[in-house]
């Protein structure tokens, strides 16, 4: 262990703030990304006996304070220069029960709420348990399931409840319509109206950003899709993320990252990337997908609408959440979700959620349904 590292313990310093320092006199090397300068400067903060001395919450901090450190030094001239490749390094980790139970301790008592996060939607939420920092959820449907509505619901829950940051990628959809969609919410119109009141001038508008805006406090940041039909590559979405730090990181939707050449790629690629910056930042992910264990074809059929390799993003997430919609009448749609898969509880429920078409929302009640047994039905409503 570092010397320093020591002296500061017996003096009770920032240990946030020099292991900031420490990645970022590795970062502006060259070949340091991000997370390989993490986990090189976390060596160090690590006793010979492997135990760890700070929290993930700690880390993720101390990352993004890098970051910041990192260019105030480009800034001035600093002798250096940050080379992002796809090198990984693996951290050191303790191996007893007393370390493990010290560390899971520090990493509960840093949590904004002890609630987990979710949607808003009691009985939903309920059923799978909650998200924790550290764990991933896939939501997973197919188009027009309302798979972003969800997502969104899971902001507005979270912004009321936690002080930590939001990161909110976007990635089939501009910015500014995700902010439209965010502003029908607390106007309770339709998109249309909201753009004819925009033209129009009109006051309403100004008071539901000023809203917004005191609901946000600074926390919620959204990156909306890249102009030119570009995409992000993991590289850009895990430094942005690392910069940020949030604790939820919502991605919107998964296989739009990157230049794979089919969905399939992307996911057997991906998901193991996404699994381990979620671990080794603490950070709550929500990653939405048309992928999932059924087939595409099976949408009609009453299995939802997923596509091959769907089994790969259901093993590797803590929590899935299917969404299929499904006409009552031929002209109510009703968005039944159920939980495929859950750590925290018992999973197969199905929940029929009762969206607000005017406002693209979900109320906070729904009712728990039956499947279906007739092959035309899908779900008892």
């Amino acid at each position: 262990m570092d010397p320093k590292i020591e002296q500061y313990l017996k003096n009770d310093g920032d240990l946030e703030l020099l292991l900031a320092s420490k990645i970022a006199k590795l970062m502006v090397n060259p070949g340091y990304t991000p997370d390989k300068a993490t986990s090189a400067a976390m060596k160090d903060f690590t006793s010979p006996d492997g135990k760890v001395l700070v929290s993930k919450a700690q880390v993720r901090k101390a990352a993004a304070e890098a970051m910041n450190l990192v260019k105030t030094m480009m800034d001035v001239g600093y002798n250096g220069k940050i080379v992002l490749s796809d090198d990984q390094s693996v951290a050191v980790v303790p191996s007893d029960s007393a370390d493990h139970m010290r560390i899971l301790r520090a990493e509960v008592e840093s949590w904004d709420s002890m609630e987990g996060m979710g949607f808003g939607i009691y009985d939903l939420d309920r059923a799978f348990g909650g998200l924790y920092p550290g764990e991933v959820m896939a939501i997973v449907g197919a188009p027009g399931s309302m798979k972003t509505s969800l997502a969104l619901n899971a902001v507005d829950d979270y912004l009321e409840r936690y002080n930590e940051r939001c990161l909110f990628f976007s990635l089939d959809m501009p910015a500014r319509t995700i902010q439209a969609r965010r502003m029908i919410r607390v106007m309770n119109c339709f998109q249309s109206e909201l753009y004819e009141m925009i033209k129009n001038k009109d006051p309403r508008v100004e008071e539901a950003q000023r809203k917004i805006i005191a609901s946000d406090r600074g926390r919620f940041k959204l990156i909306g899709k890249p102009k030119g039909g570009r995409h992000y590559s993991w590289d850009q979405i895990r430094d942005i993320t690392i910069q940020v730090a949030p604790e939820l990181l919502i991605i919107d939707y998964l296989t739009l990252i990157g230049s794979y050449r089919n969905e399939l790629e992307a996911v057997y690629d991906l998901i193991p990337k996404i699994k381990g910056l979620a671990d080794d930042f603490g950070i709550a992910v929500m990653m939405l997908s048309q992928m999932g264990r059924s087939s595409r074809a099976a949408q009609k059929g009453g299995s939802g609408g997923h596509a091959a390799g769907g089994h790969y993003v259901e093993d590797a997430a803590d929590v899935e959440i299917e969404l299929l919609k499904e006409d009552i009448d031929g002209y109510t749609p009703v968005i039944v979700a159920t939980v495929t898969k859950t750590r925290k509880s018992a999973s197969g429920g199905n929940y029929a959620l009762e969206l607000i078409p005017r406002t693209l929302s979900f109320k906070s009640t729904t009712t728990k349904v039956e499947r279906a047994k007739a092959s035309t039905k899908i779900f008892n409503i």
